[in-house]
């Protein structure tokens, strides 16, 4: 059993917490500023780039270190070979639990995933839907060698998988990993009770608005989005994409020039915590057109606004059909079509009601709540009996 009165010490390691990274940025800083709040861990970050606006969002009781990949794994590599110990606030060495790996394709996480076989301390690790088929379609040859070479080393110290959503649960199980697989949902920090009354906000826009925030990627289904919209009839409505600039914002520009809705779309920078209740506010719809999502922390951010969703069937937010919070169709631009047809012709008090719905829907997902599911799942790493996953089939045994 797991010493209840014990603080576990607890290293995540991801690749970097910068704002252009969007919602895993956002997922790591809020699971572990809940982890230390809840006083029962004590948690360390290793990184390779982080924001300097991320960085204070970060509790300043973690320890966050930010180094090249290089210089990072050296540092990790000196703290476990001290007999598994880390260094606390206080300056005494102290015993490492856990180390909780998020995402799958960078060096350092490999790195620090073979460190911990040779040092024998549990590890788990939270693809993030980096290993759900759409992504692995996108540069295949080179994951499929990495994954090869990964799979060598993960089945002695990887003791649990998390998935954020029972889709992805079933995208690792078809991978026929022997290990333990749990779903542990992201969690959001929620806008105060008020943020329904628009009232307090300036209405730029005279127009009503459809909003897209997110990246600005292939997988995101933007093409299909600036399609639909170039069909549908929307002469009251504008669309407004806001992500981080790259070279595929150019291509999407320049498809908004060839379909002529250059004047009905508009592509903008980032949405910031100093912008975020303005454009949310603006909004009266959100689109989360995505080929696949594990999660999809957009849809669950514009569902704590207020807003009713349409995102498309590569996401697991199915039950926003039966919820009366959205619509649900294929990633396609026909699809989406059929839902910008039906949402935008809906007068704006049916708009709110769907809102008020997803407003309470979302509120389920507080990062406390999240917390209780992930701290069970850190007591199984740490308890001998495991239950394992093998090729989708579940199997109990007693680890040795």
């Amino acid at each position: 059993m797991v010493d209840k009165a014990k603080r576990l010490k607890i290293i995540h390691v991801v690749r970097d917490l910068c704002e252009s990274s969007g919602g895993l940025t956002n997922s790591v800083v809020g699971l572990v500023n809940q982890l230390i709040l809840d006083g029962t861990s004590e948690i360390s970050i290793f990184t390779q780039h982080a924001d300097y606006s991320v960085l204070t969002k970060v509790d300043p009781r973690i320890t966050v270190s930010v180094k090249p990949a290089q210089k990072l794994i050296l540092t990790f590599m000196r703290l476990l070979r001290s007999n598994n110990k880390i260094i606390n606030r206080e300056g005494e060495i102290e015993s490492l639990d856990i180390v909780h790996i998020h995402g799958i394709w960078h060096l350092l996480g490999f790195i620090v995933l073979i460190e911990a076989l040779f040092r024998r301390v549990p590890v788990v690790i939270q693809p993030h839907g980096m290993l759900s088929p759409a992504a692995l379609d996108w540069h295949p040859k080179r994951k499929y060698l990495a994954w090869r070479v990964f799979k060598l080393f993960y089945r002695s110290q990887v003791k649990l998988f998390i998935a954020t959503s029972e889709t992805e649960v079933t995208d690792l199980q078809g991978l026929g990993l022997c290990r333990p697989i749990s779903c542990v949902p992201n969690g959001i920090s929620l806008p105060p009770k008020d943020i329904l009354d628009r009232s307090q906000f300036d209405k730029k826009e005279t127009a009503r608005v459809a909003l897209y925030v997110g990246r600005f990627h292939p997988i995101k289904g933007l093409e299909n989005l600036i399609t639909a919209w170039s069909i549908v009839n929307a002469e009251d409505w504008v669309l407004k994409i806001y992500g981080y600039s790259n070279s595929y914002t150019d291509f999407l520009q320049r498809l908004c020039n060839d379909l002529g809705v250059k004047d009905r779309i508009s592509l903008l920078g980032p949405v910031t915590d100093d912008n975020r209740d303005q454009v949310y506010h603006e909004a009266s719809i959100f689109i989360m057109p995505s080929l696949s999502e594990n999660f999809g922390i957009g849809i669950l951010e514009a569902l704590s606004y207020g807003l009713p969703v349409i995102t498309t069937k590569g996401t697991p937010w199915s039950n926003i059909v039966e919820d009366n919070i959205g619509w649900y169709v294929q990633p396609t631009a026909e699809g989406l079509c059929g839902a910008l047809t039906d949402a935008l012709n809906l007068p704006s008090e049916k708009l709110s009601i769907m809102g008020i719905h997803g407003f309470r829907y979302a509120r389920r997902f507080t990062w406390s709540a999240v917390n209780a599911v992930l701290k069970r799942c850190y007591d199984e790493v740490l308890t001998p009996y495991q239950v394992h996953f093998a090729d989708g089939k579940l199997n109990n045994r007693r680890e040795r």
